[in-house]
């Protein structure tokens, strides 16, 4: 707080581009986030400096404020991976699954393109962005699950039976709430 009192007084951009450095390496907290509001209403707008104020809104779940950064970088950049990634995790946490799906697919998160189609019911679409995460990275407990859940609601019980039977195996500690999402 006492640098963004100093920098509120003296409103000068040699002081607060070696705040800005010092933020780069900070925690994520609310102080940290107005230090860097109020860094950023003295510098000349720098497209970097958007992505840390909305990623940072984002993390301490201020998603009003981080969209309006997020909206400055699309202005720049339409397919900017960070903004379209940052988007869809808001779109998510809204329970707006096509507008994540349509964010996601920009940011190439395609697991989060996956989640969003099973989501809307989509298992089909689903399974087709799961296909498409590499066969190395298939083992996570977001795959095995969703990819189940897509198998199981396509018809393919064998196999997904056998994701989530995998997904015990490897994450016994995730196995009873495994079984309350299943039954």
């Amino acid at each position: 707080w006492v640098y963004r009192l100093y920098l509120q007084q003296t409103k000068e951009e040699k002081y607060a581009r070696p705040i800005l450095n010092l933020l780069w390496s900070a925690t994520v907290s609310q102080e940290a986030l107005d230090l860097l509001r109020e860094i950023m209403s003295i510098l000349p707008p720098e497209k970097e400096n958007h992505r840390l104020l909305a990623k940072w809104a984002l993390k301490l779940k201020k998603f009003e404020l981080s969209e309006v950064y997020i909206q400055k970088l699309l202005q720049e950049d339409a397919v900017d991976i960070d903004a379209n990634r940052c988007t869809g995790i808001i779109a998510e946490s809204r329970k707006d699954w096509s507008k994540a799906v349509e964010h996601y697919k920009i940011s190439k998160d395609w697991d989060r393109v996956a989640i969003s189609f099973n989501h809307l019911g989509a298992y089909g679409q689903a399974l087709t962005y799961l296909n498409q995460i590499p066969e190395d990275q298939r083992d996570s407990p977001t795959w095995l699950y969703h990819a189940g859940w897509a198998l199981y609601q396509t018809g393919d019980l064998p196999k997904a039976v056998n994701c989530w039977q995998s997904l015990k195996s490897a994450y016994p500690e995730k196995a009873s709430e495994i079984q309350d999402n299943i039954v």
